[in-house]
């Protein structure tokens, strides 16, 4: 299982109908929940609903800090949190924040959608 997250940019076609582009897409394991709880983006990613985030600029600040966390702590830091079964690891959550916080500063106006 994996949580999936999106982002969509509303917008009016001629006809007058309410449509969503999507701009980006990813997912990445539920494995690694727990790293991403410590370093604060947890809520963030998985949960952004349960703290007001509705836009890609919601999200900005909470993966900087992440990111920075996970890359400036390195990967020996967080060991004690990849799941023994190996289905994810410490760069697997850098990959996947870094991939979202760029989407996010490129498309800071889309609408976020989560599936968990």
């Amino acid at each position: 299982m994996s949580l999936d997250v999106g982002l969509f940019l509303p917008y009016t076609t001629i006809d007058g109908e309410h449509k969503r582009i999507h701009v980006f897409e990813r997912n990445v394991t539920h494995n690694l929940a727990l790293m991403a709880r410590a370093v604060g983006i947890h809520k963030a990613c998985w949960r952004p609903d349960e703290i007001g985030y509705t836009h890609a600029r919601d999200l900005v600040p909470a993966l900087e800090a992440g990111l920075a966390r996970l890359e400036g702590d390195g990967p020996d830091a967080f060991r004690e949190y990849e799941p023994e079964n190996g289905w994810g690891t410490w760069s697997t959550l850098c990959a996947f924040v870094e991939a979202y916080l760029d989407a996010c500063r490129e498309y800071p106006d889309a609408e976020i959608s989560v599936s968990r």
